[in-house]
């Protein structure tokens, strides 16, 4: 029924995420291929013999439509490449795991919702050394080496780091006003060195990429445009600690009128190899404001100049602007990877603040005065109060005696 040969000696499968609501029985399947995915959804998705719409399902954080409908209509069939999607994928000793997710996404009619929305998490599992068909496994993306006997596979990650890069940050809240440390890196075994890029990168209040609300972080094959918004610090660290590693630092930011405050960071990234230079489709780069230009990480500074017109990767030649193609074997060393969600919250000043008006002060007695002093003071202030109380009798008795004097 599904038209394509299934890979032998490998597993799936799919698990709820969401607290709140239980999808019905059966109500998602799953099979992997040698380089598809199919997953099936029954529309009965809770087994309370409501359909759902297609529309309220998505596959992966690119947020993939469904591919067709089948028993008559009952249920949704999305049929992908196993690195399309958003799908991730993860090297262990022994196999290879891709991961992606369906999501439900119900519709909002007026002010009501009458269900919850649904994560299912959907793995395939392949086993890494030996071939369990007739070609090896492998992602369409990676394929460096002559002989499938040694392909390698790559896995892109983005991770947040501490503030001083020293290792994984394990908490994922911050405040509006700190700064995000964020590292991008492929992991690899027995390859060629690699240089690793990021792309793009797109922040959406959801973990659907195709969402209509969305900021463009990183674009242009490199630039980090909110290096360039005003009062950022937001920059690529300049020193690379290994090539397959690349690092950048982002201002904290909210989506206006999102009561959700979180952030998912969806990047493309890709690599070269170290011995390729640097060039307008392969870079880092950030604006530096004291010099108020742009910046690579690697390579010569002319290969920032399109940042800001967005022309990357177009080349003039008689006239004529064409746009840069990649080669089929440069298009496969590219991968994708999602950071989140990102909570921030508002910045909330904790320190008692008093505040006195100059007419206040006059209706201020010494009561009054001396509870607002520091502790230690009141005794100073005693005797200062004595010591004018006595001036002010002194003058009183030498005004008496003299009038005194001059009357009698």
């Amino acid at each position: 029924m599904w038209g394509l040969r299934f890979v032998g000696l490998l597993s799936c499968c799919c698990c709820l995420t969401s607290q709140q609501e239980r999808a019905g029985p059966r109500a998602v399947s799953v099979k992997c291929g040698e380089d598809l995915l199919l997953v099936m959804a029954n529309r009965d998705f809770f087994g309370t013999n409501r359909l759902i719409s297609a529309s309220e399902l998505r596959l992966g954080a690119a947020g993939c439509n469904v591919s067709r409908l089948e028993q008559e209509g009952q249920a949704v069939v999305f049929e992908y490449g196993l690195h399309e999607c958003g799908s991730t994928v993860q090297m262990t000793p022994h196999e290879l795991v891709y991961t992606t997710h369906l999501y439900y996404v119900p519709t909002v009619t007026g002010i009501i919702v009458r269900t919850n929305p649904v994560t299912v998490t959907i793995k395939c599992r392949y086993p890494r050394v030996q071939n369990v068909s007739s070609d090896a496994v492998k992602p369409t993306w990676v394929s460096y080496n002559s002989t499938k006997r040694t392909e390698q596979h790559l896995a892109f990650t983005l991770r947040l780091m501490n503030d001083d890069w020293s290792r994984e940050r394990t908490s994922n809240v911050y405040i509006l006003g700190d700064l995000l440390h964020i590292e991008a890196a492929v992991e690899t075994s027995n390859v060629l060195p690699l240089r690793l890029y990021i792309d793009r990168c797109v922040a959406t209040p959801t973990a659907l990429k195709t969402t209509d609300v969305k900021y463009s972080v990183i674009d242009y094959n490199g630039c980090l445009l909110d290096s360039k918004a005003e009062g950022t610090a937001s920059s690529f660290l300049m020193s690379r600690l290994e090539m397959n590693r690349l690092q950048f630092t982002l201002d904290t930011f909210k989506f206006y009128k999102d009561e959700r405050n979180m952030i998912y960071l969806h990047c493309d990234l890709k690599v070269s190899t170290v011995d390729q230079l640097p060039n307008e489709l392969n870079k880092a780069c950030s604006f530096e404001k004291a010099s108020a230009k742009w910046i690579p990480v690697d390579g010569t500074e002319d290969i920032c100049n399109c940042c800001d017109s967005g022309t990357c990767g177009f080349l003039s030649r008689r006239g004529e602007t064409r746009r840069w193609r990649m080669t089929p074997r440069q298009s496969e060393w590219e991968g994708s990877s999602v950071l989140g969600p990102l909570i921030v919250q508002d910045y909330v000043d904790q320190k008692p603040v008093m505040a006195l008006s100059l007419d206040d002060s006059y209706h201020m007695d010494i009561h009054d005065a001396v509870e607002h002093l520091p502790e230690g003071a009141d005794n100073m202030v005693m005797v200062l109060s004595l010591s004018i109380t006595g001036s002010v009798i002194c003058f009183a008795l030498i005004g008496f005696v003299l009038y005194k004097k001059l009357y009698h």
